[in-house]
């Protein structure tokens, strides 16, 4: 699905649970790019939203046409357009990774509004540091790039006690330093430098990385 068209569905989305009052935050790939960090292609979109509002966003998402997939700890909605098709992926209740299944619960925040310097209007994200969390999560390779891009456009400005008060809220202190120690182990082998090009097709520079490492240690440090 080409980037204009998701986009512009992604506007409708909003803008109708604007109207509806109805609290939705937007994860994956268009969070990352909320805080200008990066932009990586996506062929969908993700949302997450709690148990008690997902019976209005399920409504809303039918009137629009979308076709929802049973209820689980993800579900799937998806809409024909031309040839193709729009696939929504929808958290309840907290942003979970299925292979380890951790989850980042929903019910530490309200949504912020950030507008990314490529899109005309507002996205409901969670914090800067709740998304590096996230990210941290999972850790795939395209999580990988996401985070590569937060510590070099944004490294500055993640604040590490609110980093780890969020991690202590959700329980995930000791995953959290474990997956920050990986993240370093990426940058020193040089698998970093591939994962970064092969999802942006740019180089990361060797200043790139002892910033980055930087940021880490930092954070690392201040628990």
């Amino acid at each position: 699905m080409d980037d204009e068209r998701l986009t512009g569905e992604l506007q409708k989305i909003l803008t109708a649970c604007e109207e509806r009052r109805l609290t939705v935050f937007v994860i994956g790939a268009f969070s990352v790019r909320a805080y200008d960090s990066l932009f990586r292609a996506s062929q969908d979109l993700d949302l997450a939203v709690t148990a008690e509002e997902w019976p209005k966003l399920k409504q809303l998402l039918e009137s629009l046409g979308y076709t929802v997939a049973p209820e689980q700890v993800w579900i799937t909605a998806v809409k024909p357009v031309g040839d193709g098709q729009i696939e929504i992926n929808i958290a309840l209740n907290g942003v979970t990774d299925l292979d380890s299944a951790t989850t980042y619960p929903l019910n530490l925040h309200r949504p912020e509004r950030h507008q990314p310097a490529d899109l005309d209007f507002p996205l409901p994200v969670l914090p800067l540091e709740s998304v590096l969390i996230t990210k941290l999560i999972a850790l795939r390779e395209k999580d990988v790039a996401d985070l590569l891009g937060i510590l070099i456009q944004r490294g500055e400005t993640i604040r590490p006690e609110q980093f780890w008060q969020y991690a202590g809220a959700a329980d995930l202190d000791r995953q959290l330093r474990e997956r920050l120690r990986q993240l370093i182990d990426h940058l020193g082998s040089g698998e970093a430098i591939s994962i970064w090009y092969d999802r942006t097709g740019t180089i990361l520079t060797d200043d790139d990385r002892t910033s980055m490492r930087t940021v880490i240690r930092r954070l690392l440090k201040s628990r």
